[in-house]
């Protein structure tokens, strides 16, 4: 799952077109990192909700991170609400990763732990992906 930072200050600034131009923009930029068999939907306000089959969690992560550099090194181009001239953005991006089987042996539980880990990403500064922990199995667990 992930989520652009500091997204309100966008739309509070230049107006809620320029917040939607955002997202088009990283949807993009999301989906020419995935395969065709990959799926990538909106998820609530600003959260992008990414599933991709046939992938552990380790290489879950490292498709995240390369999202994650290619938002941060990327120029966003917006439009004001008024007649101004576009205005390009630097942004950044936080990354919450979490794996079935790995963490959640459910559907449910998995987009609540990559939501959960959404949040730590944010909570630990931004613009970082962070992985659900991997949860013990077996007759102790």
């Amino acid at each position: 799952m992930a989520d652009v930072d500091h997204f309100k200050r966008i739309n509070d600034t230049y107006g809620h077109p320029a917040g939607d131009e955002v997202l088009r923009q990283m949807a993009r930029l999301l989906t020419q990192k995935l395969r065709s068999i990959d799926k990538a939907v909106r998820y609530g306000g600003e959260e992008l909700l990414v599933v991709l089959p046939e992938t552990d969690l380790a290489e879950a992560g490292n498709v995240a991170e390369r999202f994650r550099r290619t938002v941060e090194e990327h120029v966003f181009m917006v439009d004001p609400e008024d007649d101004e001239p576009p205005i390009p953005l630097r942004l950044t991006a936080s990354v919450g990763v979490a794996g079935l089987p790995e963490n959640a042996d459910s559907l449910e539980r998995l987009v609540e732990l990559a939501d959960r880990a959404l949040y730590d990403a944010k909570n630990r500064g931004r613009n970082r992906v962070v992985a659900a922990a991997v949860r013990a199995v077996g007759p102790s667990a």
